[in-house]
């Protein structure tokens, strides 16, 4: 779920080429409240970083317990190169 300004979410999405849904809210804790995706009182998202494989499965999986925490690069990375082969 996006929560970045909906024009740079397009921009993104159009540059990257994604083929998928991309779930967005405007700031607004409805949506992500919905799927039960918020912390710290309703406020802010829950942060996480998923690598999704051509075949639609999860490959890598991160969530944070608080909105500064995130992904560690290299982990990412790694995912993405042994998807690659």
């Amino acid at each position: 779920m996006s929560m970045d300004d909906l024009s740079d979410t397009g921009r993104i999405v159009r540059r990257v080429g994604l083929t998928f849904p991309v779930l967005y809210s405007s700031g607004d804790p409805a949506t992500p409240r919905a799927y039960s995706g918020l912390m710290d009182g309703g406020t802010h998202p829950f942060p996480g970083t998923y690598v999704i494989g051509r075949d639609g499965r999860i490959h890598y999986e991160f969530v944070g317990r608080n909105y500064v925490e995130r992904a560690p690069t290299s982990d990412v990375m790694d995912a993405l190169r042994n998807l690659a082969g």
